[in-house]
């Protein structure tokens, strides 16, 4: 995974291709650390449910980072700590409603090899659909954590 100051999302040129207004593409220049001027940076993912520590728990032990409260602003909520300094936060916001059908957005877990994370995914008290694709670019396995909310474990292509 990350290094401390390391971000996942850190742009390694200082000019981009963008999609411009009428449809041509247009570079744009962003600083040393990707933040573009005058444009939105990704903070955070938050996520509703119903019991935020379980939830919290299950990301923190996938993903081997810290969770921590908030704030007073925001009682019972949880963040996820990013591994890299400039990372976004998962939140786990309380809810009392459960959720109701497909939700429209999942996270994408990359990891070394598709069935030691399944089985890992499981012991820490996720579900795995059985769904799976073999794609020339990875492999792909459909996953839920424990309030059944899906997510992808993205491996590279089998050798």
């Amino acid at each position: 995974m990350g290094h401390a100051g390391d971000s996942p999302c850190r742009t390694t040129t200082a000019v981009s291709d963008t999609l411009g207004s009428k449809g041509t593409y247009r570079q744009r220049e962003t600083s040393q650390d990707g933040d573009v001027p005058g444009r939105a940076a990704w903070w955070a993912i938050t996520i509703d449910c119903i019991e935020p520590r379980r939830l919290a728990s299950f990301w923190s032990d996938l993903f081997g980072c810290a969770v921590v409260e908030p704030g007073t602003d925001r009682p019972g909520w949880l963040r996820l700590q990013p591994l890299g300094s400039n990372g976004p936060f998962i939140n786990f916001q309380p809810v009392n409603e459960p959720r109701v059908g497909k939700v429209r957005i999942h996270v994408d877990v990359l990891v070394d090899d598709i069935d030691p994370a399944v089985e890992h995914v499981v012991a820490l008290g996720g579900a795995d659909t059985a769904a799976r694709q073999e794609l020339p670019r990875g492999r792909i396995a459909v996953m839920r954590d424990p309030e059944g909310n899906e997510f992808c474990l993205v491996a590279p292509p089998a050798s």
